[in-house]
């Protein structure tokens, strides 16, 4: 991704920016006239960048502290920052709120500052955020998904998700986008599996899905996703993780390592073959 910067009218810097996923990891700067300039990004896991490197190991930027919601405490106006908030977010300085892509989010009150485009259908809330940015993001300002890794080829390598009694049964089912993303990633004759079920309040977008065989995902799965929702719904709030495994190579998973946690310990979980 590109983006250029703006005074009076005249090109003053350009910015390069390199992607694993959600997650910013290299930013290169050139001022007008200049040379470029190249720094290694870490980034939290809801994709909101934390430092940046020079490539010699010099700390070049580090972010300020923020709120739980994304509230900078001490805004700095600061070159090398790159201007980014959670993932799929870009910081507007001027209003203090953050570009969305659909809908412009709020970090002072944690919240979007338009009301969801499809109404109640994506919750109770019109214009709430996810649950909770550190276990969820939500790239397009329209629905909520896990947050993930990638490998170099795009793969998914991990999932880790959230969830509560209030957000069982609210998801949403898939597209013909994600269908056609997780088959582009597997094969033509692959289901568009959730990887957080959606009884458990995942939603049917890009993020959300992987290349699946139709019969393990309408079967044993789906299964398996109802006894987590029931544990949730008599139990209360739990954290999941899903690894995936590539036996094959490729961007086609071969396994997937489902595995369910509550205070800290492991419930209960399984592995999936694919």
């Amino acid at each position: 991704a590109e983006i250029r910067h703006y005074r009076h009218g005249q090109l003053i810097q350009r910015r390069h920016w390199v992607y694993n996923g959600w997650e910013l990891v290299v930013q290169q700067r050139q001022h007008t006239g200049g040379a470029w300039e190249t720094d290694f990004v870490t980034s939290s896991q809801n994709g909101t960048p934390q430092v940046l490197f020079t490539p010699d190991g010099t700390l070049r930027w580090q972010a300020p502290t923020a709120t739980l919601w994304g509230q900078r405490q001490a805004e700095k106006s600061e070159s090398p920052d790159p201007g980014l908030a959670f993932a799929g977010q870009l910081r507007d300085s001027e209003s203090g709120l953050c570009y969305n892509r659909f809908r412009y989010y709020d970090p002072a009150g944690g919240c979007y500052v338009s009301p969801d485009p499809i109404g109640i259908a994506g919750g109770e809330s019109n214009y709430g955020y996810v649950s909770n940015p550190m276990c969820w993001v939500d790239p397009f300002g329209l629905a909520k998904c896990p947050t993930l890794t990638h490998g170099a080829n795009g793969e998914i390598l991990s999932a880790r998700a959230t969830v509560s009694k209030a957000e069982l049964r609210t998801g949403s089912g898939t597209n013909q986008s994600s269908r056609d993303y997780a088959r582009s990633l597997g094969n033509q004759t692959d289901d568009a599996g959730h990887i957080l079920g959606n009884v458990l309040g995942g939603q049917g977008g890009k993020g959300n899905v992987f290349p699946q065989l139709p019969g393990i995902n309408r079967g044993e799965y789906r299964v398996f996703e109802d006894q987590v929702r029931k544990y949730i719904d008599k139990n209360g709030t739990v954290d999941i993780d899903w690894a995936f495994k590539y036996g094959n190579g490729g961007t086609r998973p071969t396994e997937i390592y489902y595995d369910v946690y509550q205070n800290g310990q492991k419930v209960f979980g399984r592995i999936f073959n694919n």
